[in-house]
């Protein structure tokens, strides 16, 4: 038994009907485990307060909170909010904490803004209501989903710029399975995770006005600390000696690379493994990857590496070597290769490991019709949109 609250766009009613994103993406998970369900609506107190009973196995769309962390483990997320503070304009942000903020009741902002001891002076039913209240200057800031507030102001017949939104962060939502749920089937939660990525239907994007401000950090603030004459230089050289090589040629090098980079796995020959760390060696002694380990140490806060690759795609310098040395057929390069101002940003990555949300850029040198290569950055996109504002 599943139990969820009204959330659109996540959980919705058609009719008699529950829809919705999140419901989409459970009904293909769960058809293609064989895994029967029942899906329960109640407000969203109700429905926490039923899951601590243990009256449910599972609830969604949920943001991970301590609380929960403590008796159920979250899936990999079904969807992304993207929290802004909304504040009228000439509002200092900055005093957040001592500002009249608002909250909707039993909501994923409610909990987390008093779980990090934000003080929240009113609590409503709905968004319209927090919308109506910043209007009249009742409050002076609320947390929420930018898509949903912009929704909200065009069905209030009012202007999206009616409010300043400065970025707070992302925030996955998932569907919590209880321990002893999972307890009593090992594998259930792996599987799910495993089958949740095939079963979303579309990656998580940028909006626009993110893509532009990052693209504005990236080329006022990190390319102008990247030795250009010298990756030129290195590319020439590169392009020069790679002029020649045959798709059998860079396969080979490439499962070197590989091999090297994951000597313990079966079926892997010592002379091939040796060959793919010279490689890497000699890549990672260069100058110009010197240069890109200390930019990357003095940026690690927002960037989590810069590699370089020639014209045919292969490695030319790191900040740490890559999982592998041909990148030509992955989409940063072709898309940076063929776009007309040649850059490219990436749909927004989850890392559980980290907890991190990650960015590809990619960057062409070189004209449209001749690249010599193209710079690749791996973003901490959350990190890095705040130090925008």
């Amino acid at each position: 038994m599943l139990t969820t609250a009204l959330h659109p766009p996540y959980q919705t009613m058609q009719g008699d009907i529950l829809a919705g994103r999140s419901v989409a993406i459970l009904s293909c998970v769960f058809a293609q485990t064989g895994q029967d369900y029942d899906i329960n609506v109640l407000p969203w107190v109700r429905v926490v307060q039923s899951f601590k009973q243990g009256t449910s196995d599972g609830i969604f769309t949920a943001a991970e909170t301590k609380e929960l962390n403590s008796f159920a483990t979250m899936s990999s997320p079904l969807a992304l909010e993207k929290w802004y503070w909304f504040i009228n304009t000439g509002t200092d942000i900055k005093n957040i904490r001592r500002l009249r903020v608002a909250a909707i009741r039993g909501s994923n902002e409610v909990e987390w803004l008093q779980a990090n001891n934000y003080p929240v002076t009113i609590v409503v039913n709905d968004l319209q209501q927090m919308v109506y209240l910043l209007s009249s200057r009742r409050i002076d800031a609320f947390l929420f989903d930018k898509q949903a507030v912009e929704n909200s102001l065009r069905k209030l017949d009012l202007a999206e710029d009616r409010f300043e939104s400065v970025f707070s962060g992302y925030r996955p939502l998932g569907i919590y399975f209880s321990h002893r749920f999972l307890d009593e089937r090992p594998s259930f939660l792996s599987d799910f995770n495993r089958l949740v990525s095939d079963c979303m239907p579309r990656p998580m994007m940028l909006d626009l006005a993110e893509k532009n401000r990052l693209r504005s950090w990236i080329e006022t603030s990190v390319l102008p600390q990247l030795p250009l004459s010298e990756i030129q230089q290195q590319l020439q050289e590169a392009n020069r000696q790679q002029r020649g090589w045959s798709a059998e040629d860079i396969r080979k090098q490439d499962q070197s690379w590989i091999h090297a980079m994951n000597p313990d796995s079966d079926g892997k020959q010592s002379k091939d493994v040796e060959q793919g760390r010279q490689l890497i060696n000699r890549i990672s002694s260069r100058s110009l990857s010197a240069k890109l380990i200390n930019i990357h140490q003095s940026t690690q806060q927002w960037i989590g590496e810069i590699f370089i690759t020639s014209a045919k795609g292969l490695s030319v310098a790191h900040s740490q070597p890559t999982s592998d040395y041909y990148h030509a057929d992955e989409e940063p390069f072709n898309a940076a290769v063929e776009d007309d101002d040649g850059f490219y940003l990436g749909p927004i990555a989850y890392d559980e490991s980290t907890h991190q949300f990650q960015v590809k850029a990619a960057v062409r040198i070189g004209a449209k019709d001749q690249p010599a290569g193209v710079i690749f950055i791996g973003i901490d996109v959350e990190q890095a949109l705040r130090v925008t504002h």
